[in-house]
C-alpha cells in the first residue's frame, strides 16, 4: 500500500520523506532518471523516469516472497501512456518479482470519476 501511494506522487513533500538520485539505468531500452524514496518505519522505494517525457515508467521495491519467506525486488514497468481526461494513463502494465513475470496486463477503456461522493467513505 505504501508502494502505491508514493508512486502517485502527491505525498512526496511530506518532510518525512527524503528523496535521493539514483545510478543511470534504463527502462525498455529507454534511458530514464532515478529517485530513492525513503521515509522512516518503511522499506525504500525506487521510482524512476521516463527522460524524454518525465513520465512514471518503473516502480521498484522489497517484498517477502511468500513461498521462501526471502525479500525480492517487485517492479513495476508503466508503459503505453494515453491521454485520459487531460492526464496521462499507463494503458499497459507489467509486474515482476523477483526478476520474474507475474502480471501483465492492457487497459482498454480508463474513466477518472470527476468527484466522489463523501457518503462513500462514511462508517455504516
Amino acid at each position: 500500500a505504501h508502494a502505491a501511494w508514493v508512486s502517485r506522487l502527491i505525498g512526496l513533500k511530506d518532510p518525512h520523506y527524503t528523496l535521493a538520485p539514483l545510478d543511470a539505468a534504463t527502462v525498455d531500452d529507454k534511458p530514464v532518471w532515478g529517485v530513492r524514496v525513503a521515509r522512516p518505519g518503511y522499506r525504500d522505494i525506487h521510482l524512476y523516469f521516463d527522460q524524454q517525457t518525465g513520465l512514471l515508467a518503473k516502480i521498484e521495491y522489497p517484498v517477502k516472497d511468500d513461498q521462501t519467506q526471502q525479500e525480492i525486488i517487485e517492479e513495476t514497468i508503466l508503459s503505453q501512456y494515453t491521454d485520459i481526461q487531460n492526464t496521462k494513463q499507463p494503458t499497459r502494465i507489467l509486474v515482476k518479482r523477483g526478476g520474474k513475470m507475474v502480471m501483465e496486463g492492457e487497459m482498454t477503456e480508463i474513466q477518472l470519476l470527476a468527484a466522489v461522493d463523501d457518503k462513500l467513505f462514511t462508517k455504516p
